[in-house]
């Protein structure tokens, strides 16, 4: 699934739901360094009806990871 951009970033993101695990082990394998890692929070939508349950996972889940690598 394909989104819009998003902060300092200048290309579209692409969701793949994959352990974080899954990531470090990709890294490792390719001998990047991670010199840091975000996990940045999104902002609480403002969706007319968007009940108060689906706020809580909204504000809990972590929407996407961001990592600086080095090579």
């Amino acid at each position: 699934k394909k989104v819009d951009r998003w902060g300092p970033f200048d290309s579209d993101f692409i969701f793949f739901h994959r352990p974080v695990s899954r990531y470090w082990k990709v890294f490792k394998d390719s001998q990047f360094i991670v010199k840091d890692f975000d996990e940045p929070v999104a902002s609480d939508p403002t969706i007319p009806g968007f009940k108060e349950e689906w706020r809580q996972e909204y504000r809990r889940k972590p929407w996407s990871l961001a990592f600086l690598l080095k090579k």
